[in-house]
């Protein structure tokens, strides 16, 4: 094997939990059925996407691996690899080279074929231009998305926020011409938008924010949102609008 490091157990059982829903299902990109793990020395990046939606998770390693490398573990691989996580406290060598990841633990050799691809260049999302941030109490945001999303459009999930300086209005309607409204108070300061998501991508993506707050940043192009939390994140979340 080429390259090997050392991780904390519980370090990347959080980090897989954080990503691993994000994977795509049979795309015929193939580097979307899969994570991308990314070492830079002592920098550790888990990255998840199908397409739609985008999570990483960038954390500190206890050891430098003094290498840089991007691997794309595949779907089934990773999932089974999150089940055999179950002592957080132990440390796991891992092993890789251009084809295959091996990880020790304690008495076990999970082994796995990595996804032959190049993973697309995501840091261009967080380069852009974004509009000013919008602080949300995280759990009335996932209750209200909660109760509004019951009556979203089955297929599509969508639901429209309507925000302004100090309120967001979470509102939803389906076929049979049932309505959901919400009204949340919030801190932004910037012109008033209104823009629509999948229900279930923004519900994943609070649900999995360790802080009280949510704080949504959109793109001054309208082309995407990322989600995270305050001051200095290791989770950020992506998720691209819908047209309703």
């Amino acid at each position: 094997m080429e390259h090997h490091f050392v991780i904390n157990a519980g370090q990347l059982k959080k980090a897989l939990e954080k990503t691993i829903f994000c994977m795509a299902n049979q795309d015929v990109r193939y580097y979307l059925n899969g994570l991308l793990l990314n070492i830079s020395n002592s920098r550790l990046k888990l990255v998840g996407s199908d397409g739609h939606r985008l999570a990483v998770f960038e954390d500190q390693l206890e050891q430098p691996a003094g290498f840089e490398a991007r691997i794309i573990m595949p779907r089934k691989g990773v999932q089974e690899l999150n089940r055999l996580l179950d002592n957080p406290d132990i440390d796991l060598k891992v092993e890789f080279s251009s084809s295959n990841v091996r990880i020790f633990i304690n008495n076990l050799v999970f082994s796995a074929k990595l996804v032959d691809a190049k993973y697309p260049d995501f840091s261009k999302v967080f380069g852009q231009d974004f509009l000013n941030q919008i602080h949300i109490q995280k759990q009335l945001f996932k209750e209200a998305l909660t109760r509004v999303a019951i009556l979203s459009n089955e297929k599509f999930k969508g639901v429209t926020l309507d925000i302004t300086s100090d309120s967001t209005r979470i509102s939803t309607h389906n076929p049979e011409h049932d309505e959901a409204e919400e009204e949340l108070i919030i801190e932004y300061t910037g012109e008033p938008l209104t823009i629509a998501f999948n229900a279930q991508y923004l519900l994943d993506a609070v649900s999995n924010l360790d802080s009280e707050l949510a704080v949504l940043t959109i793109a001054s192009n309208i082309s995407s949102c990322i989600i995270d939390e305050p001051n200095d994140s290791i989770y950020k979340f992506v998720v691209m609008p819908m047209r309703l």
